[in-house]
């Protein structure tokens, strides 16, 4: 979905030092975005309850899907959630 628009990215929510948080992205061979919140503003900000947690955020920045614990994303359910939120989604 990346040549769409779509974008995914990894929040990392503790003191690790980034270069550390970088490496085990690395040795996962993630294919997306890492940040890194100290602060952990995005937690409050998403009023997370627990890690992990899912968002999903369309276009206008509004917040349209929150899941606490693992998601399988390859799931025909979360596949068409996905492509809802691509351009030129109904």
């Amino acid at each position: 979905y990346k040549g769409q628009g779509f974008r995914v990215a990894a929040v990392s929510l503790d003191d690790t030092p980034p270069d550390i948080v970088l490496d085990f992205a690395k040795d996962l061979k993630v294919t997306f975005e890492i940040l890194q919140d100290r602060s952990n503003l995005s937690l409050q900000t998403f009023q997370g309850i627990g890690l992990p947690y899912s968002i999903l955020i369309d276009r206008h920045g509004k917040v349209v899907y929150v899941a606490l614990g693992a998601e399988d994303w390859h799931s025909t359910e979360q596949q068409a959630r996905v492509a809802a939120l691509l351009p030129g989604a109904p």
